[in-house]
């Protein structure tokens, strides 16, 4: 099966479905700290930046999607805040590429 990962840091979820048999066929992180390591761990394309801004068709095909979105926008600690949150939007951007992979 084919996963496409989605805030990927070091690539933690990445090899663990590596391991289960998963083929993970691209991935993203937004943090350029992150980049080097993330490289020189996994062989697969690392696609650097933004999924806000990232174009769908750059993503590769996939079965799948995982990842670890960030949570303050989801978190009932800021349940007073979350709604204004910039990081609200990505996952209705998750949802568009999951959409793509489905029609």
């Amino acid at each position: 099966m084919k996963i496409l990962s989605l805030f990927s840091r070091a690539g933690g979820f990445d090899l663990c479905f590596e391991k289960a048999g998963f083929d993970i066929v691209a991935a993203n992180e937004y943090d350029d700290t992150i980049w080097e390591t993330y490289e020189k761990n996994h062989t697969k394309p690392l696609l650097k930046g933004d999924i806000c801004i990232i174009e769908s068709d750059k993503f590769s095909d996939c079965d799948g999607i995982i990842g670890g979105p960030p949570c303050q926008s989801w978190s009932e600690a800021d349940a007073l805040l979350r709604d204004r949150r910039p990081t609200r939007k990505i996952i209705l951007r998750i949802r568009m590429y999951s959409q793509r992979q489905t029609t």
